[in-house]
């Protein structure tokens, strides 16, 4: 055998009035523990991206550098070379 039972609600103005106004603070803490999540996410993003910039700008200004510095020791043994043959 079963009873039923009935709930009664009471439902005043000031109690609807502090419900709505609790769900109102969560849906705003919601949104904001969403956007300081995905600031964080967006913020090691680019921290990340950064430093693989860097790297690769590193890395062409050695390339740069060594280009540089091979074409003058070239330059420099050519025109020895020269010298040197036509001394001979």
């Amino acid at each position: 055998m079963v009873d039923d039972v009935k709930m009664r609600f009471k439902v005043n103005s000031q109690a609807l009035s502090k419900a709505a106004m609790v769900l109102s603070n969560s849906v705003v803490l919601a949104a904001n523990i969403y956007l300081v999540g995905s600031n964080v996410h967006q913020s090691i993003t680019s921290r990340r991206q950064s430093r693989i910039s860097d790297s690769l700008q590193t890395a062409v200004d050695f390339a740069q550098s060594f280009g540089a510095l091979t074409k003058l020791v070239t330059d420099i043994l050519e025109k020895n070379h020269v010298k040197n043959s036509t001394n001979l």
